[in-house]
């Protein structure tokens, strides 16, 4: 017959950590000594040891503390909640149970999308865009930016793209915000990876981002302007010249040659 069953609770357990170790107390609450057992096959293949596996000759009113340590590394259980129970032999009395049980679990990051595109951006121009990372686990989440060895075309492109801040903590059940930038310098396509190294996670998190750099360029008609024979003294003569921007950006067009403030300064520097 179970008499009674004891549980002992190791919380969250980060896979392949160091070992938790939990203590509880031992007492003879009766009138003769007592010879207790653990049995070691039941706790040992779940990553469990107790220290130590048998008491011999408890005293009345005696208190033992026993040990209790778990390592995930010697574990043959699966992810999620665990619970082990292990007999205890009492010699020549009832049956007890110790129920261990543990959450095992690893830090990880939750994101909108792996992929981000910023389309085209002028050249020069900065396009900023936000991204959240959330810890749906019960432990915390470190993580960290990480450099990657690059080929010297890879290192153009990296500096074309930022990612703030560089490394942070998120508490369990909480979100934080990440800006991702890019400004380009060429009219053309940019794309990069970066790396989020998670603490405790052998697995790290990739962040794909591409963008394509666009050029202003006005078309001129025609592109040679010929105004023709003049009379001397007449008050002016003209030729149209007509602009037409092919792009999807408004764009100033001003000339510094009728800029009088820049004509004349250039003359002071000469």
């Amino acid at each position: 017959m179970l008499l009674s069953c004891y549980s002992l609770d190791f919380g969250n357990i980060v896979l392949n950590s160091n070992p938790k170790k939990r203590v509880f107390k031992l007492s003879n609450s009766g009138d003769l000594n007592l010879d207790v057992v653990f049995d070691s096959k039941a706790f040992k293949a779940a990553g469990y040891t107790i220290t130590p596996e048998r008491v011999t000759k408890l005293m009345k009113g005696q208190t033992v503390t026993m040990l209790v340590t778990y390592s995930s590394k010697k574990s043959k259980v699966s992810m999620g909640k665990n619970r082990t129970l292990v007999p205890m032999e009492v010699k020549n009395g009832p049956k007890y149970q110790l129920e261990l049980v543990h959450n095992l679990t690893f830090p990880e990051i939750s994101i909108e999308t792996e992929q981000l595109d910023f389309g085209r951006v002028l050249v020069n121009q900065r396009k900023t865009v936000f991204l959240r990372f959330s810890n749906d686990k019960e432990v915390d989440c470190n993580w960290e930016i990480k450099k990657q060895g690059l080929n010297p075309s890879e290192k153009k492109d990296e500096s074309r793209f930022q990612l703030l801040p560089q490394s942070g903590c998120i508490q369990p059940g909480q979100r934080t915000t990440v800006q991702l930038s890019f400004m380009p310098s060429q009219d053309k396509t940019y794309q990069y990876k970066f790396m989020v190294s998670i603490a405790d996670n052998a697995k790290s998190l990739m962040i794909y981002v591409r963008g394509q750099g666009a050029q202003v360029a006005l078309e001129y008609s025609p592109e040679i302007i010929k105004i023709g024979p003049v009379l001397p003294y007449d008050d002016c003569a003209y030729a149209l010249l007509e602009v037409r921007n092919p792009s999807d950006y408004d764009t100033e067009l001003f000339s510094l040659d009728f800029d009088r403030q820049f004509c004349q300064e250039e003359k002071e520097l000469l």
